[in-house]
């Protein structure tokens, strides 16, 4: 039974290699109408042609998932994310397609894959462009009617792609022949630059290629990626050139032709425009002139001055020149002056002599300025005719003005030469065809912002996501025409969320560009000031951003209690980084500055009074000197133990120095003293604080015993006892009575 059945199996599969793959392909999606069938309906919308059958078209679209997606402007994405190959091939989205496909079907559809890609791709092509505009302009971009013959300018040529709808490739191309009575030499046309619309994505590449003698020649213009999936394409170009001398009617008007695509019939055409080429003139009088070139190092300008073509006797004559603050300088050892012979129209017809910049310099005729913005050239004593040419450092497209003065006894003459560079260039423009590009932009509407996610709904319902790439940009894959809502997922970081949404058109010849603008996330940062010592002010507070002043500014003072707020402060840089706010005060006289805080809870700003007093203090004795005496220190009379030791050594003075003048609270502190007690003596303090204490010691009297007195024969009242001076009369009384009573007592017993 096993065997049986491989056998059957073998017989299945050798049937099934039998069946051309478009049946497979059937088989396995009975929805689809055929492989080919479904890669013409999706050429036919790419190409921007209405779908015969719209709803065959939808259905090979819906095929796609249409999943998260994330790009820039360089680099579209497909509806299922995968990143879109658009410029490898001419197949574009529907190549893309028909990938997907076959992907989610069998393996039998697989086979035929590459043969559909192949059916895709062309060839680059010759494009048929109108030339809408034909004209000559002066450096500065504007319209010329005239110019000298020997003038730079710009051919500017506008031209129109919008014939072609949706079918412009990368590699696709045109050519432009140019008048053959102009030169494009590499001096004053760039040999390649490139064309791009206003976000910068490159449309297209143009290389000048001169003609012989850098007369005539082609410019060759390729499309680039950026032309993918647009419509309405369309551009110009800006050509520097100059007049070829042999060619041109000088004093009168001039006729010039530009052929696009001269070789291929069918595509080619022709503009032509004009201009009065003016030529020289015989000089009659003239002291001092000068004109500025461009040079094939486009860093560099070339300045000539003619000089004394009068030949005027001078005396004393000096030539300056000035670059001003255009923050361009002189080539040192560029410098070359020439003594020559002048025709009428001004033209040297020969050199007599010549001078290098190390000559001049070495002989200390030419001096520059240290920064080298000014120099000065000294011809003394001279009738000649001279020729000064030099270079400066040059910044393409820039406008620079070269001051020159000549000055001596018999003439002055002063003159302003400008210099503009003619930058060649292009610009292009087109509109996106059955896509969706999304533009964020910082408020300030030009710069980019990356990581901005929006949520697309579809006209189904169903959504997907866009998110910007590093240009600020996203462009969706192939879209079926409907309409399409937009917002805001994800703000890019440090930037609020947008809350606007956006309705969108997509069309098979149309799509749609929306420019998206975010505020960026704002902080307030509140700061206060706290006084150690009395307040003064006010007191005016700067901002710093990573260190650096911003240049915002709070005052302090009692009006607003000290406090204040930085408001409307950005919280993060273009980059996304958290910027680092800090404050600093203006200096405050005899204060020191202390800064604690952050951004989050504020900056408190706090002064210290730094003022000192000295308190002197000396003793005086009113009596014999005692030995060393220690004083106190008291502020509001609390001990501050602090203690000077008066003596002999220091003369009985001395000083407690150093001392805070406030509190906190900024009241003056009230400094007294008092010393240890001098056994023997009374202590008195005069003075005060400012003027200085005097401690005086004054000595205390000894007891002195008064001599003994006679007995008075008077009688004698009886004193009270308790009075010192009657001690002097009883004692002697009672010693008196004593004795004789002694000696009544030894006479009474020798009688017996």
């Amino acid at each position: 039974m096993r065997k049986k059945f491989c056998n059957f199996l073998g017989v299945v599969l050798a049937v099934s290699l039998m069946i051309p793959g478009g049946a497979l392909n059937a088989f396995a999606d009975e929805s689809t109408s055929g492989n080919n069938a479904s890669q013409a309906a999706t050429e036919q919308a790419l190409n921007g042609s209405e779908a015969k059958d719209q709803e065959t078209q939808e259905e090979q679209v819906k095929t796609v998932p249409e999943d998260k997606q994330s790009s820039s402007s360089e680099q579209q994405v497909s509806e299922d994310g995968a990143n879109q190959d658009i410029n490898g091939t001419r197949a574009g989205p529907s190549s893309r397609e028909d990938i997907e496909t076959t992907t989610e079907q069998n393996f039998s559809s697989n086979l035929i894959a590459p043969v559909t890609l192949m059916s895709a791709v062309a060839a680059p092509k010759v494009v048929d462009v109108n030339i809408t505009n034909f004209e000559i302009q002066t450096v500065d971009h504007k319209k010329a009617d005239t110019l000298f013959h020997s003038n730079t300018f710009l051919l500017k040529m506008d031209w129109n792609a919008t014939g072609h709808g949706t079918d412009l490739h990368e590699g696709d191309y045109f050519d432009i022949d140019l008048p053959n009575n102009m030169k494009f030499p590499s001096g004053t046309t760039a040999t390649d630059f490139d064309i791009t619309d206003d976000n910068g994505n490159v449309i297209a590449h143009a290389h000048v290629t001169p003609g012989p003698n850098d007369t005539g020649g082609k410019v060759h213009v390729t499309f680039g990626k950026g032309v993918e999936n647009k419509y309405n394409v369309k551009g110009s170009i800006n050509l520097a050139a100059r007049f070829d001398e042999t060619k041109i009617k000088k004093d009168q008007e001039n006729k010039f032709d530009i052929t696009v695509n001269g070789n291929v019939a069918g595509h080619s055409h022709t503009a032509t425009t004009g201009v009065k080429v003016n030529g020289s003139k015989p000089i009659q009088e003239e002291y001092l002139t000068k004109w500025g070139q461009g040079t094939s190092d486009k860093s560099k300008a070339e300045w000539w001055s003619r000089i004394n073509f009068s030949k005027a006797t001078l005396t004393n004559a000096v030539v300056t020149d000035s670059l001003g603050s255009s923050g361009m300088t002189y080539i040192k050892d560029s410098f070359i002056l020439r003594k020559v012979v002048y025709d009428k129209m001004g033209e040297d017809t020969s050199v007599l002599e010549e001078y290098k910049a190390n000559d001049l310099i070495n002989s200390g005729k030419l001096k520059f300025s240290a920064d080298m913005t000014s120099f000065t050239l000294s011809l003394g004593n001279t009738s000649d005719q001279y020729r000064l040419i030099y270079r400066t450092t040059y910044v393409p497209g820039t406008v620079l003005k070269n001051h020159m003065k000549l000055d001596s006894d018999q003439k002055q003459k002063e003159v302003v030469a400008t210099y503009q560079s003619a930058e060649s260039g292009g610009s292009a423009s087109g509109d996106l065809a059955s896509k969706i590009k999304l533009i964020k932009v910082d408020e300030d509407g030009t710069t980019p912002l990356k990581d901005a996610v929006f949520t697309v709904t579809k006209p189904d319902g169903s959504t997907f996501e866009l998110t910007t790439g590093a240009d600020g940009t996203v462009t969706s894959g192939v879209l079926v025409q409907g309409t399409y809502k937009v917002k805001e997922k994800t703000a890019p970081k440090g930037y609020e969320l947008g809350t606007d949404e956006y309705t969108l058109q997509v069309t098979p010849t149309g799509g749609a560009i929306q420019k998206v603008t975010n505020k960026p996330t704002k902080i307030s940062l509140p700061v206060k000031k706290s006084w150690i010592g009395p307040k003064v002010g006010p007191v005016t507070v700067h901002l710093l951003a990573d260190g650096t002043d911003t240049g915002k500014t709070v005052t302090l003072n009692e009006a607003n209690s000290w406090a204040d707020t930085f408001s409307g402060l950005d919280k993060y840089k273009a980059d996304g980084t958290e910027i680092v706010y800090t404050v600093k005060e203006d200096d405050v006289p005899n204060y020191t500055g202390a800064i604690t805080g952050d951004v989050a809870s504020g900056f408190t700003i706090t002064n210290t009074n730094t003022e000192k007093v000295n308190v002197p203090v000396k003793k005086t004795w009113v009596g014999p000197k005692a030995g060393p005496v220690t004083v106190h220190l008291l502020a509001d009379g609390t001990d501050t133990g602090k203690t000077v030791t008066l003596n002999e050594a220091n003369s009985w003075a001395d000083t407690f120095s150093g001392l805070d003048k406030y509190k906190a609270d900024g009241t003056e502190i009230v400094y007294t003293v008092k010393e240890d007690d001098v056994a023997g003596y009374t202590s008195e303090v005069t003075g005060d604080a400012n003027t200085g204490f005097t401690v005086t010691n004054t000595q205390i009297p000894p007891h002195e015993t008064p001599k003994p007195k006679k007995p008075s024969k008077k009688a004698q009242k009886v004193p009270y006892t308790g009075d010192a001076g009657v001690l002097g009369i009883v004692v002697p009384l009672t010693a008196g009575a004593i004795v004789l009573l002694g000696a009544g007592i030894f006479l009474g017993k020798k009688d017996k």
